[in-house]
């Protein structure tokens, strides 16, 4: 059975390859990103399946990352 595809987004570093050592036996983990402006593009990039993304560091709440998607014209 194919792993779905999953983006980590987490400012810190630490955090994220945790995440990743947790995720990876069930997911592949196709992209790491430590900074708002890179989520976007590895999202239109790598087309993941599911995202993990720390809200509180990222963005004042999940609709905005709804907002940036809308506005790239990607398909969510």
């Amino acid at each position: 059975m194919k792993r779905a595809r999953l983006i980590i987004g987490d400012r810190h570093q630490l955090m994220a390859e945790s995440i990743k050592g947790l995720v990876e036996p069930s997911y592949e983990v196709v992209e790491t990103v430590f900074d708002f402006n890179s989520l976007p593009m590895a999202v239109q990039n790598q087309k993941p399946d599911v995202l993990v993304v720390d809200f509180s560091l990222f963005f004042n709440n999940g609709s905005n990352l709804m907002q940036v998607f809308k506005k790239k014209n990607f398909d969510i």
